[in-house]
C-alpha cells in the first residue's frame, strides 16, 4: 500500500465522487480541508476497513442458512 494519497486520488481508486469520502472521512474524524489534501497510510486502511465493513451481508449466505436449517438452529423446523 501506498504511504501518501490524496483524496481525490483514493477516491476514484474506490469508485466514488470525492464528496462522498469527503463525508466518510468526517464520519471517521479525518480532518482534511478539500479534495487535494494528503491522507496518509494509516487514514488510508481506516477507510478501506470501513468500506469493507459496510459491504458485509447483513443476512446470512444461502448455504450457512440451509445449513443450519437442517441442523434445527434458530428455530427452524424441518418438514418431511
Amino acid at each position: 500500500m501506498v504511504e501518501r494519497m490524496k483524496v481525490y486520488e483514493l477516491a476514484r481508486e474506490l469508485g466514488m465522487t470525492s464528496k462522498e469520502l469527503l463525508a466518510q472521512l468526517k464520519d471517521l474524524e479525518i480532518e482534511v480541508k478539500s479534495h487535494m489534501s494528503v491522507l496518509i497510510k494509516e487514514e488510508i486502511e481506516k477507510v478501506i476497513a470501513q468500506i469493507e465493513e459496510k459491504e458485509k451481508p447483513a443476512t446470512l449466505p444461502a448455504d450457512e442458512a440451509l445449513h443450519r436449517m437442517v441442523q434445527g438452529e434458530a428455530g427452524a423446523e424441518i418438514a418431511e
